[in-house]
């Protein structure tokens, strides 16, 4: 099985980009996002500001958001 995983993240310039990662080996999206994402408190954060209160980060990157498509090698 080969797994793909779409990052979704915000990129230094404020824009938007996308990470494909790709892995030829059998474990789920929420295993991989466990061993591989990490979560920092927002210092931007502040009741009632619209930050969200933590942001998820994979190398450096924020994430927005993900996509998971497993299929036939």
């Amino acid at each position: 099985m080969k797994m793909v995983l779409s990052l979704i993240v915000m990129l230094e310039s404020g824009g938007l980009g996308l990470l494909e990662i790709e892995s030829n080996e059998i474990l789920s999206c929420s295993l991989w996002i466990e061993k591989n994402i990490i979560y920092k408190d927002n210092p931007l954060y502040k009741e009632g500001n619209g930050e969200v209160w933590v942001n998820s980060y994979y190398k450096n990157n924020i994430i927005i958001g993900h996509i998971c498509e497993k299929g036939e090698l």
